[in-house]
C-alpha cells in the first residue's frame, strides 16, 4: 500500500473500529468486519463500510454516489438502497448476537457452522 510502512497496522487492522465486548472475542469482531467488507459482493457494490461493531454497537458506513439515487429530480436516496442497508445492518446486528451466544473466537474456526445458516428462496409468478 503506497505510503505505508511494512510492518505498521493500520487502526483498521488493529480493530480500533470494534468496541470493546466481554462476551464476543477481538478475533471473531475482526473476522466478521473482514468478511462484511470483503467477501459480500453486495455489500462491495453498496460500498458499505463498518465505522463500530460490538456487542450492543453497529454502525455502517456508505458514500452517495449518482449509482444509488432513485428520484433523479430531487436527487434522494433510493427506497431499495435504504432498505437493504437496514436488512444488512439487522443481519449484522443478528450475526453479533449469534457470535455471542456461541462463545465464536474466531470465525475461520467455525466456517463449516455459518455456512449452514439458512436463507431464503423466493420465485413470483
Amino acid at each position: 500500500m503506497f505510503g505505508r510502512r511494512r510492518g505498521v497496522q493500520t487502526s483498521r487492522e488493529r480493530g480500533d473500529h470494534l468496541t470493546k465486548s466481554t462476551d464476543i472475542s477481538p478475533q471473531a469482531l475482526l473476522d466478521a468486519t473482514r468478511v462484511f467488507e470483503e467477501r459480500i459482493p453486495f455489500n462491495r457494490v453498496l460500498g458499505l463500510r463498518i465505522e463500530r461493531l460490538g456487542e450492543s454497537d453497529v454502525v455502517v458506513r456508505f458514500d452517495m454516489r449518482d449509482e444509488l439515487i432513485g428520484n433523479f429530480t430531487r436527487g434522494n436516496l433510493h427506497g431499495g438502497v435504504i432498505s437493504s442497508v437496514l436488512d444488512v445492518v439487522g443481519g449484522l446486528v443478528a450475526f453479533i448476537a449469534l457470535l455471542k451466544r456461541e462463545g465464536v473466537q474466531s470465525l475461520e474456526d467455525e466456517a463449516d457452522k455459518f455456512s449452514r445458516l439458512g436463507t431464503i428462496d423466493l420465485r413470483v409468478d
